[in-house]
């Protein structure tokens, strides 16, 4: 039987902790997925401004995207100093551009596997392709939203993560 894994259904949140997350789980591999930033924080602002609204009749929009904008640029700043200090170069972490995953998610898949040193059976690929059968895109509705209706500027999110994009450009960052 093949050994186990364990999966972080929410790696995000782990990205401005990765010597952590990688000191306990030494034998971790790590998928990175890189995403423009212009388009991620809107849609997080979306996101935090929809649970604000649980509890607040009228949250300003502009605020969501204010924090999520400083939150998030801040937590690639803290990832971005770690990958180039203390993780440099380590193995563990496989970047992945989001384009990668939304297209050709077998191959990443087979990345994965690669990177762990475990072989990919025909069994998971098959299970997997049943899975996205199930789920074809636009399957959950769409999520339409915009920067400006958050207060943010295309522009300004870019110039937040100017060194993140710097670093990352070759994987789609």
């Amino acid at each position: 039987r093949p050994p186990r894994s364990t999966l972080f259904p929410y790696p995000t949140l782990f990205r401005s902790q990765l010597p952590l997350l990688l000191e306990t789980f030494p034998d971790a591999v790590v998928v990175q997925c890189h995403r423009d930033p212009r388009e991620v924080i809107p849609s997080f602002a979306s996101l935090a401004h929809s649970f604000r609204r649980l509890s607040n009749r009228a949250p300003d929009p502009a605020d969501a995207g204010s924090d999520m904008l400083e939150l998030w640029a801040h937590e690639a700043g803290r990832n971005l100093a770690h990958r180039c200090g203390v993780l440099a170069g380590d193995h563990r972490i496989l970047d992945v551009p989001y384009e990668a995953i939304r297209d050709d998610v077998n191959g990443v898949i087979a990345q994965v596997y690669a990177r762990s040193g475990r072989p990919l059976p025909d069994t998971a690929l098959a299970a997997f392709d049943a899975y996205n059968a199930r789920r074809p895109a636009g399957h959950f509705g769409a999520h339409r939203y915009t920067a400006v209706q958050f207060g943010l500027d295309p522009d300004r999110i870019a110039e937040r993560f100017r060194a993140y994009g710097n670093a990352y450009a070759s994987v789609g960052g």
